[in-house]
């Protein structure tokens, strides 16, 4: 839906989303920082990232700093879903 995490923050609606898909590298602004300004601004949103980053250091970091799942791709539907649902059923979440 967009094209980056700027993007995200520019659409006046951002918070009003349930769940946020990401990736690691984006242009402008990526997924980690996406993951921090939300938490900063107080949002406990759940994230979940899908990267082809192997890197367990970011992945690590992503995890501690609140992202519900994290997916290296190709990912498998099945998992996803649970996930999504998981996180759109737990109502503390949004």
């Amino acid at each position: 839906m967009f094209k980056n995490g700027a993007a995200y923050f520019a659409d006046a609606h951002h918070l009003e989303f349930r769940c946020v898909i990401t990736d690691v590298r984006m242009p402008v602004m990526d997924g980690l920082e996406l993951q921090r300004r939300l938490r900063a601004c107080g949002s406990a949103m759940p994230i979940i990232f899908i990267t082809s980053s192997v890197n367990d250091v970011t992945r690590e970091r992503a995890l501690s700093e609140g992202a519900i799942a994290w997916f290296t791709k190709p990912v498998a539907n099945e998992e996803l879903l649970f996930e999504l649902r998981t996180a759109l059923s737990d109502p503390g979440a949004v």
